[in-house]
């Protein structure tokens, strides 16, 4: 893609935006954080992403691949009574709202083969575990703390959509894996799959053809303050032990989603 076209594409990403992301996390002045959910915004910043990440190859039609998976999750929480997760972005935008800074998107984690296994089980990893297809963020704007702001912010709208763990893949190509550590996420080792982590414990796999790391944000560590106990609304305190767990320290008692 051209740079002319990028431009474009990065403009366009900030059409549809659903307004700004709540709370606001720490910025430069003039950038804001919105929640995008449009798919011609989604489709835009897709497009910005490929012209800007080494390693990043989505799907020819990315559009019809969203809708897609889309349906499939809708099926797979169908009879389920909490809410579907969604397919978003966080995107850095400027004051006027049309010019784009940097994005993070991201999906449900959905797999087939868990899902003909055990339907119940893929649901719950679908809303705990979200994968983040790409963040990037655009070349005159990087060294201000915006790439470190979207991957804050990803894991708070990741929580506020009832997950937990925030998680991708860095291609050797792009050199990333020191951003993520800094940023405070867990990174895996070269090649290595994430470790299971509850409460699923779900076992992971490295997909052979790929060579760099793998990375997680825990959002219960991060932002247990950002999260009500559902019988008495106080804020929940992070309990590190047994690999992690919240705690109502009104009602003294362990915290599962709805």
């Amino acid at each position: 893609m051209s740079g002319k076209k990028a431009k474009q594409a990065r403009r366009a990403a900030v059409q549809g935006s659903s307004g700004p992301a709540e709370p606001e996390r720490s910025l430069p002045p003039g950038p804001q954080l919105r929640i995008i959910t449009e798919p011609q915004a989604l489709w835009s910043i897709d497009a910005a992403a490929a012209a800007l990440i080494t390693d990043y190859t989505p799907p020819m039609d990315m559009a019809r691949y969203r809708e897609e998976r889309r349906r499939d999750l809708d099926d797979l929480f169908v009879g389920d009574p909490r809410p579907t997760p969604r397919q978003f972005a966080v995107a850095a935008v400027n004051d006027a709202g049309d010019g784009l800074y940097g994005a993070a998107t991201l999906e449900p984690f959905l797999g087939d083969e868990l899902i003909a296994q055990d339907r119940q089980a893929a649901r719950n990893v679908a809303i705990l575990h979200r994968i983040i297809g790409s963040l990037f963020v655009v070349p005159d704007a990087r060294g201000n703390g915006i790439g470190g702001a979207l991957l804050d912010a990803a894991s708070l709208a990741v929580v506020q959509d009832q997950g937990r763990y925030t998680e991708g893949f860095v291609d050797d190509r792009d050199g990333s894996a020191g951003f993520y550590r800094r940023a405070g996420a867990y990174v895996g080792g070269h090649n290595e799959p994430l470790p299971p982590r509850p409460p699923i414990y779900l076992k992971t796999k490295h997909y052979p053809g790929k060579d760099g790391h793998w990375f997680s944000v825990d959002g219960w560590a991060r932002h247990h303050d950002m999260v009500l106990c559902s019988r008495c609304e106080r804020a929940l305190d992070f309990h590190p032990e047994d690999g992690g767990m919240l705690h109502c320290p009104r009602c003294q008692g362990p915290w599962a989603p709805r």
